[in-house]
């Protein structure tokens, strides 16, 4: 048996002092540095993924160029002409959020290969 195995498996005979305080199989423990690593990774990819979200609304759309408007007014005008700003807001944040998606799948399918 390894050293590894020993410090992971109280019944191989190391002390109870120097094992975890839950058995973990010793496959299990040689494992865990690599799945860290892909999970490391992931993370990087996802962190990537929201800095290219982050630089996409900051140089799109600044509020220097674009203020944020009176929703009141917007609304009147709106219902106006026969529409709500509901239906607007929804159209935009279905754009927005399927931008957002196609951002993240894309890093996550990168890491994946």
């Amino acid at each position: 048996m390894s050293a590894l195995d020993e410090m992971v498996n109280p019944r191989s005979g190391a002390s109870v002092d120097d094992t975890f305080i839950y058995s973990v199989p010793a496959e299990v423990a040689r494992a865990a540095p690599a799945e860290l690593a892909r999970l490391q990774a992931i993370e990087e990819q996802v962190n990537e993924a929201v800095e290219h979200i982050t630089d996409w609304k900051d140089k799109a759309y600044p509020l220097d160029a674009f203020p944020e408007p009176d929703f009141g007014k917007a609304k009147e005008l709106l219902t106006a002409g026969g529409m709500s700003l509901d239906i607007v807001s929804a159209s935009c944040f279905r754009s927005v959020l399927g931008r957002v998606c196609e951002i993240l799948a894309a890093a996550l399918k990168q890491e994946q290969g």
